[in-house]
């Protein structure tokens, strides 16, 4: 220990005694771990790090194709729902979502749009989630004119509520209904990355399996029972398709169908995916591309210090000459160098994690809604333990530089030339040209790549919409169920609405689109506005109703 103490008090004097060569090799290592740092954060959160849910990897994500109408992935009817339950063989359990905003209000606090998740009770045992107050949701709340009741997200009971404990058994106002609060989930659960903040149960009739067959909204969520594989769960749903087709055959030539929409394979069929694949999506491509991108970077900082401390130690030959002759082995100089290089790595590696901090938050807040699972992004232990491997394996390889001065015949060449001022051997000359080539060549290839994203991205932006994007504004405006029932009511209200709009000055034309998403209830209807054009020289004004 007293030695390796005496190796950085040296090593430290030496940096100070070099505040020129020190600066550049500082930030040099910063830029390169710091940006690795930066985007492995990303990458651990959104790729490696598992789901939050108990054994995630038995978790798979169901949907339907359509490939005659170019969906290749769609929802799911509840009455397929409903038989996919009964007939499955391979999962343990499965549950139904679909995702909608809601309007939360409440005496007391600022009425808020919300992310509400519609889901039914087996959802939350397929998931693995138990509320950390209150009870869960039970099958009968799925059922029709079941009291209207609800879950809370830890962040919303926090936000809304200031973590008041009086809320459970409380009730507030959902969409105009009174909805009672029986639990709160545990902090950071969600479905399916959509920022789930309110969790309702979906109104579903088990006895209505024609009717609804032709009504799709639901999404799937199964856990595989224990030993069973994604191959053995996909087996199953090919067998339940079997029994589908041999239940509902297609109708002959010139016959008119029987308008059952069962799911077939030939036009209607069921696919499944690990929901952790699902979540990422084509994120992962896109993140372990960029992975390898910044590692070209640390590839080309290794290089660049590779040659400063090439040349440092062209200034420092006497010194190990010196050192040599009154008696240091080559290993006792050795553990000199590489603590001086892992010395220079660490304080590098400090500022690159700085630096990693600084532009994870920047990359969150720009594109926060473009990032599956930004909750799950950060600078954790894993960063800080892979961020120190780099920095000690990037030292241990620039302390190795200087070991070429210490042959016997560089330690006598040394000690005759005196003072004279001496050049570097042709073997180290070409090592330090090999080290260039080899940055140019690193920084052509990230070049190259570059210019290619950033045509690529020209083009995306450029592409031809159909219609004038230009001064195009848009919103979304949810109307309450429970006081927008009625369908001439809700027209007439979209109706003031977009008159209105277009008598603000500067606007050119207001216009308005429905959606369908589902309600409380299955076939109830939402409206969203979509267009506000102002005028050419307008900037769009914000208008709040």
């Amino acid at each position: 220990m007293t030695s390796i103490l005496t190796d950085l008090k040296y090593a430290l004097r030496g940096l100070l005694r070099t505040p020129g060569f020190t600066i550049v090799a500082l930030l040099t290592l910063a830029l390169g771990i710091g940006a690795n740092s930066a985007i492995f954060s990303v990458v651990n959160g959104v790729v490696l790090k598992p789901l939050g849910y108990p054994e995630p990897e038995r978790l798979m994500f169901i949907t339907s194709q359509f490939p005659t109408l170019g969906f290749d992935k769609f929802w799911i009817s509840p009455p397929e729902y409903f038989e996919f339950r009964e007939r499955n063989r391979a999962f343990e359990e499965v549950g139904a979502y679909s995702i909608q905003a809601s309007n939360l209000g409440d005496a007391g606090t600022e009425p808020m749009r919300v992310t509400t998740g519609l889901v039914t009770a087996p959802l939350l045992r397929a998931l693995g989630v138990a509320p950390e107050r209150g009870r869960s949701l039970s099958e009968e709340d799925n059922l029709p004119n079941a009291p209207d009741v609800g879950l809370l997200s830890h962040e919303l009971w926090q936000r809304a509520f200031n973590g008041d404990p009086g809320v459970v058994g409380r009730a507030i106002d959902v969409d105009g209904t009174r909805t009672t609060v029986v639990g709160i989930m545990p902090p950071r659960y969600d479905i399916h990355d959509q920022g789930v903040e309110l969790w309702l149960p979906i109104t579903l009739d088990p006895a209505n399996r024609v009717q609804g067959r032709g009504s799709h909204f639901l999404y799937l969520v199964g856990r595989l029972k224990p030993g069973l594989t994604p191959v053995q769960g996909n087996s199953d749903i090919q067998a339940i398709l079997q029994r589908y087709e041999a239940e509902n055959p297609p109708p002959a030539p010139g016959a008119q169908g029987n308008g059952v929409h069962a799911p077939n394979r030939t036009n209607h069929r069921l696919q499944m995916e690990p929901l952790q694949s699902e979540v990422v999506g084509t994120a992962r491509k896109a993140l372990l591309v960029l992975q390898g991108a910044v590692v070209f970077v640390l590839l080309i900082a290794c290089a660049n210090m590779a040659n400063l401390l090439l040349a440092r130690a062209e200034s420092r030959h006497k010194e190990f000459a010196i050192r040599s002759a009154l008696g240091a082995d080559r290993m006792r100089l050795l553990r000199q160098f590489v603590t001086e290089g892992v010395l220079l790595s660490l304080l590098g590696g400090v500022l690159g994690l700085t630096l990693a901090f600084l532009g994870v938050r920047a990359l969150l807040k720009a594109n926060e809604d473009s990032i599956p699972r930004s909750t799950e992004v950060g600078v954790d232990p894993a960063v800080l333990a892979v961020t120190l491997v780099v920095a000690v394996g990037t030292g241990v390889i620039f302390g190795l530089a200087p070991m070429m001065h210490l042959g016997q015949r560089g330690v006598s060449r040394a000690l005759k030339e005196g003072g004279r001022r001496s050049t570097a051997t042709l073997g180290r000359l070409r090592l330090r040209r090999s080290l260039v080539i080899a940055e140019v060549g690193l920084a052509v290839v990230l070049v190259i790549g570059a210019g290619l994203m950033l045509r690529s991205f020209w083009n995306l932006m450029n592409v031809d919409a159909g219609f004038d994007r230009r001064n195009l504004s848009t919103f979304g405006l949810v109307l309450p169920a429970a006081t927008y029932q009625d369908a001439n009511r809700r027209v007439q209200l979209f109706s003031e609405v977009t008159t209105r709009l277009a008598q603000l000055p500067g606007v050119q034309s207001a216009a308005a689109m429905t959606g369908l998403p589902p309600r409380r209830q299955v076939n109830a209807n939402d409206t969203q506005i979509e267009g506000l054009v102002p005028g050419p020289d307008t900037p769009p004004q914000n208008v709040d109703y």
